[in-house]
């Protein structure tokens, strides 16, 4: 039976399907069970558009990566490297010290260290080389690159032959195990995640601060041998597994939040791997990560790869079902705490709905005071109502008095002008008599005088 069992997947993200671009990511694992070697590769492409060839710099380097990996183990098998329990090394930027479980064995982590530094240097050579053939068969045009939106000034670069892996960036995770020790490495983002016989889990390569968000180093730097982070021992996992960082972008985008839910996926997938057998285990891994990746935060490319050590299956179950426990308890302890917060808000609840009780039973004696206040005022305000009613009645009848006297009077008062008027007719028609009689006397005075004297 083949004891170790290595894997990889890929698929390409929601967000890539939508934009119809290709998927960047690339993955492979090799198998040799005669000589007990298993490795496997992840390298995750670029997403700027600057980098319009990532996809083919991701397959380039795995590819590679796989060759040189192989070769180095066939060269390096028979010496004394790889003798300490556990080594991790952050990059070389940071300027920290590999640190080993084995203080007193300096020289052969300096020796190990050194044949990966070596390791390192010749894949990024190689790559160089791979993408620089690339790019001499299939030269794209100007116009070619300026439709893929790729900035001007990296286009007469590109043209001149200046700043090819910049085209082809992406960033590596590999790992290699034999029979007696392992090794782990990665220039970028993206997280391995080990599990001992008991699926307790280790993260055994540091974690590089550069790498934060959207930011990572990468393979088309010029000081990327500077941030290769590595791991390594004779103390051998049960289970290793390195994915993109599309997988913990599933949970968030902030890595520290997504690696405890990470590390519950990859669980998921080994139990897969060992109740369902190792063929039906990679098939549900295939099915399962286009479905993760519509679903999550991020929607990248996911890529990963692993291997799983099935002569200790036993003891991985057992730990797979201590973690389970672990988790239901925990879910059940959050449950619990969860059931106790809704019941003491129900008391709150139920002390709040007694006092609007009572604030209600007392709305309630005030609204029937109200009320029997309203209906005598509205009994008011209908006798008023009424009151008004007949005054309205007595002022209509009042008014239609008063127009009649009224019209009376100015009846009575054009007769009286009339008769008035006849009136002063007649005053002066008198006035006129009277004044042609006095003449008249006057006239008949001084004839009787003036015939017969006095």
């Amino acid at each position: 039976m083949k004891t170790i069992r290595t894997f990889h997947a890929v698929t390409i993200g929601e967000s890539h399907i939508r934009k119809n671009t290709p998927c960047q990511d690339a993955a492979i694992n090799f198998e040799d069970h005669e000589n007990q070697i298993y490795i496997g590769l992840v390298s995750d492409g670029h997403g700027s558009k600057d980098y319009f060839r990532s996809d083919k710099g991701s397959q380039l380097l795995v590819e590679i990566a796989l060759t040189n990996i192989t070769e180095f183990l066939c060269q390096s098998e028979g010496t004394h490297f790889f003798q300490s329990s556990f080594v991790s090394r952050n990059t070389i930027a940071s300027g920290e010290s590999p640190v080993s479980k084995d203080d007193n064995d300096g020289q052969n982590v300096k020796a190990t260290n050194d044949a990966l530094n070596q390791l390192f240097k010749s894949i990024i050579a190689s790559w160089q080389q791979a993408i620089q053939k690339d790019w001499s068969d299939a030269t794209p045009s100007k116009e070619v690159m300026q439709s893929l939106g790729v900035g001007e000034s990296l286009i007469e670069g590109y043209l001149n032959g200046e700043n090819l892996p910049i085209a082809y960036g992406c960033t590596l995770m590999a790992f290699a195990r034999t029979e007696k020790h392992w090794f782990a490495f990665q220039i970028g983002d993206g997280k391995s995640i080990g599990f001992d016989q008991d699926m307790n889990a280790l993260e055994p390569i540091p974690t590089d601060e550069l790498c934060k968000g959207s930011v990572t180093t990468s393979m088309c730097e010029d000081n990327a041998f500077d941030n290769f982070r590595y791991a390594y021992g004779t103390d051998i996992p049960s289970v290793l597994i390195i994915g993109s960082d599309g997988l913990d972008g599933y949970f968030s985008k902030i890595e520290e939040n997504a690696i405890e839910p990470l590390k519950g996926l990859y669980r998921s997938v080994v139990e897969a791997f060992l109740t369902k057998g190792f063929d039906e285990g990679l098939k549900e891994l295939n099915e399962s990560l286009p479905i993760l990746t519509q679903r999550g935060v991020t929607q990248d490319d996911m890529s990963v790869a692993g291997w799983v050590d099935y002569s200790k299956k036993e003891e991985l179950l057992k730990g797979i079902i201590h973690f389970k426990k672990l988790a239901a308890e925990q879910k059940l302890k959050e449950a619990e705490e969860k059931l106790a917060q809704e019941q003491r808000a129900l008391k709150e609840y139920e002390a709040n709905l007694a006092a609007k009780s009572n604030e209600i039973g007392t709305l309630e004696e005030q609204l029937s005071k109200l009320k029997s206040s309203y209906e005598q005022s509205q009994s008011a305000v209908l006798a008023l109502k009424e009151n008004i009613a007949s005054e309205v009645e007595k002022q209509k009848e009042l008014k239609k008095q008063r127009d009649e006297k009224f019209a009376q009077k100015q009846k009575l008062e054009g007769e009286y002008n009339n008769i008035e008027r006849v009136k002063q007719n007649k005053i002066q028609s008198i006035q006129k008599v009277e004044g042609e009689q006095q003449k008249t006397k006057s006239f008949l005075e001084s004839l009787l005088n003036k015939f017969f004297g006095n």
